[in-house]
């Protein structure tokens, strides 16, 4: 695994090169003075040292993070509007891959998280709660060094809606049927 630390073009021209190599590069774009940036670079740095140990025979598994000013430099990666991004460069710089973008259930900006996304590329899947111990591993089965393990993500806005539009169907419906009964009783005490 390579560990690169980039704030300088040089460093930015080493992804590139990576990148334009085939390998798998893992990118943490940030802002100094950014909070959010701020919560998230810790998390970041502990995805490095979590695969370190795992990965570091793999020399396709490249882990960066790039200051903001040096951005600009990132080829394939496309404009960066907000801090932090984090995204995915592979296949010579054809694939792209926003972390807000990827297949994993969950998107918080937590190393078990990172390490989901990162390994739904290479093919382990590992989970770390806590990395004083490392006892939660498990890997999923694999298919062509890939993993096989599936995501699902639900749009909680259209289930809402679904309920919502449910909920006004049932109350509908039952007001529709109130006002038939009362027609019915009606009519019935109208013909005594």
């Amino acid at each position: 695994m390579i560990i690169i630390h980039a704030d300088t073009e040089a460093k930015v021209n080493e992804i590139n090169h990576h990148v334009e190599n085939g390998k798998d590069v893992f990118i943490l774009v940030y802002m100094n003075g950014c909070g959010p940036c701020n919560a998230t670079r810790p998390e970041w740095t502990k995805l490095e040292e979590a695969l370190q140990e795992q990965y570091k025979h793999n020399n396709n598994l490249v882990i960066a993070n790039v200051e903001s000013s040096v951005a600009s430099s990132l080829k394939h990666a496309g404009d960066i509007i907000g801090y932090p991004t984090m995204l995915y460069l592979s296949n010579n710089g054809n694939k792209m891959e926003l972390y807000e973008d990827s297949s994993i259930r969950e998107k918080k900006r937590e190393v078990d998280n990172f390490i989901n996304w990162v390994e739904s590329h290479i093919g382990n899947v590992r989970s770390i709660s806590n990395l004083k111990s490392k006892s939660n591993t498990y890997k999923a089965s694999y298919s062509k060094g890939r993993s096989t393990r599936k995501h699902y993500t639900t749009n909680t806005k259209s289930i809402r809606s679904l309920k919502y539009s449910n909920s006004r169907s049932k109350v509908k419906s039952r007001s529709r049927s109130r006002s038939r009964s009362r027609s019915r009783s009606r009519s019935i005490g109208g013909k005594r």
